[in-house]
């Protein structure tokens, strides 16, 4: 890693718009050079994702790997003597199975599974992921699964895996944030009522009785006298009418509970992405720290916010496609800009248009993040509803707390605001 604070420090000093200008030029170059010079093992809050599909006692595993992570796992088991690109990771099939055997375990009712012949695809560059698909055996009929996750814990900074399961109609969603057990009843999953439709398409119903079973029916219906066929009629509509209010409300109530932890398991991912990557809190500090009215606060943040939520949702629904190599140094020259640019000017004038484009830039981040979490098509509205609830819950964590401290700091003692908005800015650049 270049030493960018002594490169810093041999510039002239800076008196005008002009060198900030220079300066910030300067920046990007270094900045630029230091990106492509990082090790892989610099890279954050990776994500990995599975699905699992039961077939019969078999459950059929798609994994979706963080291709640098499994980079780094080949190089710490010394399966490599060196590091290799991405692209190299096909010729370590045997190593990757052995790895994913060893580090997600599957038992039913407390017996152990055993894992098949795996269909390994190697490095996807289109979606930068490693795709293994591995069939699990069990040896008795599904009832109690437990699938113990220890993926990627070697890791120094979080992995976040998400995995789906499906059996014949129902569909669960677990969340692996480091160690931990998957416990799935699975003949009590909640299973949706199949829908059935006739040639034409239509949905099928019962048909009209034929004139056989009518005539019985009539027999039947005249030797029961009126008034007990009355009673029977409306004892049998108020049961009916309960049943069906029932079924239709326990329904409902199943379906709204799992809409509901599909929302906070979002909601989650969206508050530990913020708080847990340098790059948004420091872009984030950046903001706030130059404004000292809550009327001016609001506006930038909801410059931001409506930004950032257009591009996510662009993003997540594959409207706007740009690769993290490019986002990702735009995302940290938003960051020196906005710190830089602190330094030189008390009051930016366009701060709010200038939060608005850096947050277009952030929001196709935001996707990228998303969607490395492996969605489907069912779960795309409350994914992003939820992820970007959490986003906006992760930002007011860190703008709740500061912003009272800056104001007051600069109405009782503006030479030491001044000072240190200089110090921290001056960091945040460097």
């Amino acid at each position: 890693m270049l030493q960018f604070s002594k490169i810093l420090k041999s510039l002239p000093v800076v008196k005008n718009f002009q060198s900030f200008s220079l300066l910030l030029v300067w920046s990007a170059f270094y900045l630029s050079i230091n990106l492509f010079t990082f090790n892989a093992s610099a890279h954050t809050e990776a994500r990995s994702s599975f699905s699992a599909r039961t077939d019969g006692t078999t459950i059929n595993f798609d994994y979706r790997l963080n291709a640098i992570s499994i980079v780094e796992m080949l190089k710490r088991e010394n399966v490599t003597p060196h590091e290799i690109s991405k692209s190299q990771i096909n010729n370590y099939k045997d190593a990757v199975d052995k790895y994913l055997s060893e580090n997600v375990t599957v038992t039913n009712n407390d017996r152990a599974c055993t894992y098949g012949k795996s269909n390994f695809t190697g490095y996807a560059k289109a979606i930068d992921k490693v795709v293994v698909k591995i069939p699990v055996i069990c040896p008795d009929e599904l009832d109690e699964l437990k699938i113990d996750c220890s993926l990627f814990l070697e890791e120094e900074t979080a992995h976040g895996i998400t995995s789906t399961f499906y059996h014949i109609r129902a569909k669960e969603q677990y969340v692996f944030w480091g160690h931990k057990l998957a416990v799935i009843n699975v003949k009590k999953l909640f299973q949706p009522e199949e829908r059935k439709y006739n040639s034409s398409g239509q949905y099928r119903g019962a048909g009209r009785p034929d004139k056989e079973t009518l005539d019985k029916m009539k027999a039947v219906s005249l030797r029961i006298q009126e008034e007990n066929r009355k009673l029977n009629e409306q004892k049998a509509q108020n049961s009916a009418s309960a049943s069906t209010s029932a079924n239709d409300k326990s329904e409902t109530t199943e379906q709204a509970e799992k809409l509901e932890n599909a929302l906070l398991t979002y909601i989650k991912q969206g508050i530990v992405h913020i708080l847990g990557g340098l790059d948004h809190v420091l872009f984030v500090l950046s903001l706030v720290i130059i404004i000292l009215t809550w009327k001016r606060l609001a506006l930038i943040l909801t410059s931001f916010t409506v930004a950032h939520s257009i591009t996510l949702a662009l993003g997540v629904f594959n409207l706007v496609k740009v690769s993290p190599y490019i986002v990702e140094p735009l995302v940290a020259l938003s960051i020196l800009f906005v710190a830089v640019e602190n330094i030189f000017k008390k009051d930016p004038k366009s701060r709010a248009l200038v939060t608005f484009g850096f947050g277009l830039i952030h929001g196709l981040g935001f996707s990228a993040v998303l969607q490395n979490l492996g969605l489907d098509t069912g779960d795309m509205i409350p994914a992003l509803f939820g992820f970007n609830i959490g986003v906006e819950i992760g930002q007011l964590l860190i703008v709740a707390p500061i912003f009272p401290v800056i104001i007051w700091i600069n109405k009782n003692r503006h030479d030491s605001y001044e000072k240190l908005k200089l110090i921290i800015c001056s960091l945040i650049a460097i």
